[in-house]
């Protein structure tokens, strides 16, 4: 309907791949063209070396419809560029966002445990590790049975595989602090419980990769430990748990950070420039 309209569209921004498949077949029929941006694109391997294959030559066929990409960090839009080789389809990063509603009952307040959530890349077996022999309480809210598996039993680490919603988030309200240990550091992955964290206030340990570097600064606005290392992720832990001004401090400004770049707002702005800029790439 909008190719037909009498005005057509500048440019369709769209966030999945039938949907460019599908705009471009329409633009083929209606013989009118405008230019496609596919928004917060991520590609990740299989196990499999002959579906991996078809799976470039698939992504590489549906980014070539669209003038661009837009990816959640700039370490993606290197890589992608360099995977696909698509000379004419350009690549922007737009940092994640999310749109996290407090609800004035919300009880924000430490209840004597920490807390770690997702189910994507995350190493639960290097958090289980760190947190051997340590007295404290360690909540891990994940649905799938795959990321559990390499965490060790302990009286001290309680799974929660049915904690969706509201029920959620007062996990992280009652949280010391948040932890996100990633698997894979070249992948995007745990902004979500990041900018949930972050906008209620809660201080988060999270692995440096080059993706998370986007989203905050060591010991401001949050807290930064070695990809990979059991032992930095200990320490931290430590750090946290006995320094209650620490926490405070870097939850706050977590949530300042969080509410001036994090936000919906915030993100649909810098769609928009993004667009712009690819736009003006020709």
């Amino acid at each position: 309907r909008a190719l037909r309209s009498r005005e057509k569209p500048e440019v369709f921004v769209v966030n999945t791949d039938p949907e460019v498949i599908g705009l471009a077949l329409a633009q083929l029929i209606t013989r009118k063209r405008v230019p496609i941006v596919i928004c917060g694109f991520i590609y990740t391997l299989r196990r499999s070396p002959i579906l991996n294959w078809f799976r470039r030559l698939y992504f590489r066929m549906v980014l070539a419809m669209t003038r661009g990409v837009i990816c959640h960090s700039t370490l993606e839009t290197t890589r992608y560029a360099e995977l696909f080789g698509l000379k004419k389809t350009s690549m922007a990063a737009v940092p994640f966002a999310l749109n996290v509603e407090i609800p004035a009952t919300l009880d924000l307040h430490e209840g004597g445990y920490v807390l770690s959530a997702g189910r994507a890349e995350r190493d639960y077996g290097l958090l289980s590790d760190a947190w051997s022999g340590l007295p404290h309480r360690l909540h891990i809210v994940c649905d799938t049975e795959a990321p559990l598996r390499p965490v060790k039993a302990s009286p001290n680490i309680t799974l929660l595989r049915r904690c969706f919603g509201g029920d959620f988030q007062r996990e992280i309200a009652g949280a010391d602090f948040v932890v996100v240990p990633i698997k894979d550091k070249e992948l995007s992955a745990g902004q979500m419980v990041l900018l949930q964290s972050m906008a209620l206030g809660k201080p988060v340990i999270i692995s440096r990769t080059p993706t998370t570097e986007e989203y905050g600064e060591h010991l401001k606005t949050l807290y930064f430990v070695e990809h990979g290392s059991t032992q930095a992720l200990r320490d931290a832990i430590l750090v946290l748990a006995s320094d209650a001004k620490l926490r405070a401090a870097i939850g706050a400004a977590g949530r300042a950070y969080y509410q001036q770049r994090h936000t919906v707002t915030a993100y649909v702005n810098g769609i928009v420039s993004a667009v712009e800029r690819l736009l003006a790439r020709v």
